[in-house]
Protein backbone atom coordinates (compact mmCIF):
# COMPACT_ATOMS: atom_id res chain seq x y z
CA UNK A 1 0.00 0.00 0.00
CA UNK A 2 0.89 3.73 -0.80
CA UNK A 3 0.26 7.19 0.72
CA UNK A 4 -0.46 9.33 -1.99
CA UNK A 5 2.23 11.10 -1.86
CA UNK A 6 4.48 7.95 -3.44
CA UNK A 7 5.84 6.92 0.38
CA UNK A 8 5.09 3.40 1.66
CA UNK A 9 2.28 2.86 3.59
CA UNK A 10 2.06 -0.28 4.75
CA UNK A 11 4.09 -3.96 3.64
CA UNK A 12 3.56 -7.19 4.81
CA UNK A 13 1.70 -10.66 3.30
CA UNK A 14 -1.01 -12.92 3.89
CA UNK A 15 -1.00 -16.99 3.93
CA UNK A 16 -4.42 -18.22 3.93
CA UNK A 17 -6.05 -15.11 3.40
CA UNK A 18 -4.55 -13.79 6.93
CA UNK A 19 -1.84 -11.39 7.73
CA UNK A 20 1.14 -13.57 7.85
CA UNK A 21 4.80 -12.68 9.08
CA UNK A 22 6.52 -9.24 9.57
CA UNK A 23 4.23 -6.42 9.18
CA UNK A 24 5.30 -3.13 8.89
CA UNK A 25 3.15 0.46 8.05
CA UNK A 26 5.17 4.09 7.22
CA UNK A 27 4.24 7.59 8.51
CA UNK A 28 3.50 9.52 5.35
CA UNK A 29 6.84 11.41 6.05
CA UNK A 30 8.36 7.96 5.59
CA UNK A 31 8.99 6.63 9.41
CA UNK A 32 7.92 3.72 10.67
CA UNK A 33 5.02 3.84 12.29
CA UNK A 34 5.69 1.63 15.74
CA UNK A 35 2.33 2.42 17.17
CA UNK A 36 -0.27 1.52 14.55
CA UNK A 37 -2.17 -1.26 15.98
CA UNK A 38 -1.49 -2.96 12.16
CA UNK A 39 2.44 -2.48 12.59
CA UNK A 40 3.70 -6.27 14.03
CA UNK A 41 4.81 -9.66 13.57
CA UNK A 42 1.66 -12.34 12.74
CA UNK A 43 0.70 -16.28 12.69
CA UNK A 44 -2.36 -16.86 11.57
CA UNK A 45 -4.33 -13.40 11.87
CA UNK A 46 -3.25 -12.58 15.14
CA UNK A 47 -0.56 -9.96 16.52
CA UNK A 48 2.11 -12.43 18.27
CA UNK A 49 4.73 -9.67 18.68
CA UNK A 50 5.63 -6.25 18.48
CA UNK A 51 7.67 -5.06 15.19
CA UNK A 52 11.03 -5.33 15.89
CA UNK A 53 13.87 -2.81 16.40
CA UNK A 54 15.87 -3.56 13.60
Amino acid sequence: MWHKNGQKAAEGAYKNGEKEGRWTVWWPNGSINSVFKGSGVYKAGKKVAPLPKN
